[in-house]
């Protein structure tokens, strides 16, 4: 296939089910996709459903992943996007929670039936135009509704996580969980426990990251999800859910663990290890905690300031600190003195290199050690403070530190 410098998903996708249709089979968008494309939102990925088989798909295309061919599905690669090709099938028997124990190839109608909500069990014809809904979900959009295909216990029996996906759904689209699937959400909220916490930490990051957090996070509450997922006696009215309220727009997964723990953040750093966040966003976490009451003493000194400012981190800390004063009416100018003092870097090197090292140290006779560490902090904090602007005045420190 020939394929563009530059090529958008859409693109790519079309040039995935062109070819299958071309080669006889019937191909078209499904899920996530065809819903977005009804609501008028552009579609992050596209799936395609098709009559192929994962072998005949593989034969088709010179760049193929198999991701699940026991299950049907293939990824296609298409320069940078990748595009589910997955084959029309039924499932029966999900024993771990998750997935099926047997499939079956079978057509379009079969296949939006084994889907999880109505909203998502669309297919869509983009040669033809022409939008295919074996399952209600087309009224569903219109009416904005989440609603399970069939029977809600059965379908989250068969994955549990649907349940938060049916939050997350609620919180990214402003749709309400009809009162069947939301009753069903409740009965069943103890087994969201079952799932991985990696697979949990993908759904609430997507919570936090949609135009209503805290609508995500009420659910929560409101269903038990939160007793499972959260692991902490959060209420409607606890000052975390009630700050996300407050902020009122998207947040990282970070920042919404953050705010959410406002009250507790040694909770807030074991909760993230408990979703196995990466260490990254771990050490994000724990920084923000140890580093978070600084911004209440903005004459501090200038090796600390500067220090501060010059982490990549700060202005995730800035933001963090500021939802927080705006949320709690405190009208103090302490960021603004902040953001003033940082200014006064603007185009100047925050953190110069030492004007010594440890060399210069064992030069004076000093031997290897912790006090050789001590010492150069102790002459580099005069550097950053001005207290010392050259390496003669920065050795002349040095040599008196070593001997007192």
């Amino acid at each position: 296939m020939g394929e563009g410098k530059n090529i958008t998903a859409r693109k790519a996708a079309f040039k995935v089910l062109k070819t299958l249709r071309d080669n006889g089979f019937t191909a078209f968008y499904a899920g996530g996709c065809v819903r977005d494309m009804l609501i008028g939102r552009e579609p992050k990925d596209y799936d395609i459903a098709s009559d192929a088989r994962p072998d005949e798909v593989e034969r088709l295309f010179r760049r193929t992943v198999s991701v699940g061919a026991q299950f049907g599905v293939v990824l296609v690669m298409i320069k940078e996007h990748q595009i589910e090709v997955a084959a029309f099938r039924s499932e029966w028997g999900y024993t771990d929670g998750r997935r099926p124990d047997s499939i079956i190839f079978t057509d379009p109608e079969e296949d939006a039936k084994r889907r999880d909500f109505t909203i998502n069990g669309l297919f869509f014809d983009p040669v033809e135009e022409e939008v295919f809904d074996y399952v209600g979900g087309r009224e569903d959009i219109e009416k904005g509704i989440i609603r399970t295909i069939g029977n809600p216990q059965e379908r989250f029996e068969e994955d549990y996580l649907r349940m938060l996906r049916a939050v997350r759904f609620s919180a990214e689209l402003g749709f309400e969980i009809e009162p069947q699937t939301l009753k069903a959400v409740s009965e069943f909220s103890e087994k969201i426990s079952r799932i991985s916490s990696e697979r949990i930490a993908v759904e609430l990051e997507k919570i936090f990251l949609s135009p209503r957090p805290a609508v995500g996070i009420k659910l929560l509450i409101q269903t038990g999800l939160s007793s499972g997922i959260l692991q902490h006696n959060f209420t409607e009215d606890s000052r975390g859910v009630c700050l996300l309220k407050f902020y009122a727009r998207p947040v990282s997964l970070e920042m919404g663990i953050l705010m959410l723990f406002m009250e507790d953040w040694q909770k807030a750093a074991q909760f993230a290890r408990k979703l196995k966040l990466s260490s990254k966003s771990i050490q994000l976490i724990e920084w923000c905690r140890d580093n978070f009451y600084l911004l209440d003493f903005p004459d501090m000194a200038l090796h600390k300031f500067r220090k501060l400012i010059a982490d990549e981190r700060f202005e995730f800390l800035f933001e963090l600190k500021r939802a927080f004063q705006s949320f709690s009416g405190d009208l103090n100018d302490n960021l603004k003195i902040i953001k003033e003092r940082q200014d006064e870097f603007e185009g100047k090197e925050i953190l110069p290199a030492p004007l010594i090292n440890g060399k210069d140290l064992l030069d004076f006779g000093l031997s290897p050690g912790p006090e050789v560490g001590g010492i150069l902090e102790k002459v580099y904090h005069a550097q950053l403070d001005l207290e010392v602007n050259t390496r003669l005045q920065a050795l002349s420190l040095a040599e008196k530190l070593v001997k007192s």
